[in-house]
This record gives C-alpha cells, structure tokens and sequence, in this order.
C-alpha cells in the first residue's frame, strides 16, 4: 500500500510517530518505557562492542534474540514509513509494547545496585504507571460512544429524516440506533422523532475546508453533549495525518443531540 492510496499518514513521522505516541498517548509511563528499552538497546550494544558474553547476565539471554527482533521490525516498519510506502497506527505500536516492556524489565533487573535500592525502583514502576493510567482512565470514563448515546436516549435513527442528522464535517462511517431490547415493544426506543443529531460518527478523512460548524436553529433545546471521540489522544493516533490531528483538535467536534420544539405561541 501506498500513503497516497489507502494509508492514511504522513511520511515525515517515520522517526518521531512512536515517542509521540508514547508521551501524548501513554503519558508518563510510556515516555519511562520507551527510556528504559532504549537504555536495554544500548546496554546490549555496549555488551556487543566489548565483545564480551551476551549470556551475562543469564536472566535474559533468551530475551536478547525476541527483543532485538521486534526493535528490527519497528526500525523497519519507521524507514518504509519515511519512504511514503506505508504509516503507523497506534495498533501498529501495540503489537511491539511487550517487547518494550520485557527491554525495561531486564535494564532494569541489570541496574547495579543494592537489592533494596533495587526492589524500590522495581516497585516505583508499576506504582508510576499506575498514576499515569488515571488520566487516561478518566478521559475514557467521560467518553460517550454514538450509539450508547442513542441507546440511552431512546432515539431511533430510523424515524429521523436525513435533514435531522448533520455533520460538521465529511462523515467517514455513520452510525445508526443499535436493536432494541425487547423487539416487540421496541424498548428502550421512544415512538419521538423530534430530535436533531450533530456528529454521529467517525471522522476519518478530512481538510481544511472541510468543516461547517453547526449552528442549531431557534426552536432546538441541546439536551445532550460530550466531547466526540475522535478527540481522545487514542483514537487521535489511529490513523491519519499531523494535519488531521491539529484540524480536530482546533474544531474541537462535539457528539450532540438538540431537541426541537414547539414555538411559543
């Protein structure tokens, strides 16, 4: 695949895509994993240039080849993306995380230090990735996917017409009510079709004309609203370009649903 076909990404990040990811994605734990399995690399490499025996230590000897291995493929998959031949995606960085994490691991097994002194960095890690998930935990807890929204409010995208669901931008997939839970009553759906849907969907492609913000008209109550979830730092990094990723974090897209009613008479 080509950049300029299917892939969506920018060349430019061969080299800077993954500690990016580590630190705007994963926070402070990613940014101290990525520290820590370069510092393996080059602990190795001095071990290799000193010639001297890879099995010493003995604990991870059998760590050496796998490591080096899933470093090789990462180092890959970042020249073909700078020759414009392919892209990263956060899942694409997902697939070599415990290769980082077994690299920090035994950099830090290695340390030459007292056992204490050793046993308390070995606990600070995991008590410092746990600080660094709250955040993260918390921007998903907030997160509102469109159809749970559509779920909980009991609106069926089948009675609304085309007009009642609008895009702030080119939709890339659009979503529709899930099935009810009891299919004779039609519950949780309610029989109302007076509502209006903005950004019911995924924005994939976009560009800088692209974008028509959405102003609701007199007789429409907002009665729903949640940052969208293109706008997760994790879904930022699914795909998609530097340029794509300012754009939605300038336009700063919200999932709404605005009631209409009755003019007062």
């Amino acid at each position: 695949h080509n950049l300029s076909g299917s892939l969506d990404g920018s060349p430019e990040e061969g080299l800077t895509y993954v500690p990016e990811y580590l630190w705007k994605v994963e926070g402070v734990a990613g940014v101290l994993l990525g520290v820590l399995a370069l510092a393996w690399i080059f602990s190795r490499a001095k071990t290799l240039l000193r010639r001297a025996d890879l099995r010493e230590p003995a604990y991870d000897v059998k760590a050496v080849p796998y490591i080096l291995m899933a470093f090789g493929g990462l180092f890959f998959h970042a020249m073909v993306t700078l020759a414009g031949h392919w892209a990263f995606y956060g899942r694409v960085i997902h697939a070599f995380m415990p290769f980082m994490v077994w690299a920090a691991m035994a950099f830090l097994a290695d340390l030459p230090l007292p056992a204490l002194p050793k046993k308390i960095v070995l606990l600070a890690i995991p008590l410092i990735s746990l600080a660094s998930f709250f955040p993260f935990a918390r921007a998903y807890a907030n997160l509102a996917y469109p159809m749970d929204v559509l779920y909980k409010l009991g609106i069926q995208t089948e009675r609304l017409a085309p007009g009642q669901i609008r895009y702030e931008s080119s939709p890339y997939t659009k979503f529709a009510s899930p099935p009810p839970r009891n299919f004779k009553t039609g519950e949780p759906y309610s029989a109302k079709s007076n509502f209006l849907l903005v950004n019911f969907c995924f924005f994939h492609l976009m560009t800088p004309e692209d974008f028509t913000p959405f102003n609701p008209p007199k007789n429409a109550r907002l009665i729903y609203q949640n940052r969208h979830m293109n706008a997760v730092p994790a879904y930022l990094y699914e795909g998609g370009t530097i340029e794509k990723r300012r754009l939605i974090r300038d336009r700063n897209y919200q999932l709404s649903v605005y009631e209409s009613v009755e003019p007062e008479k």
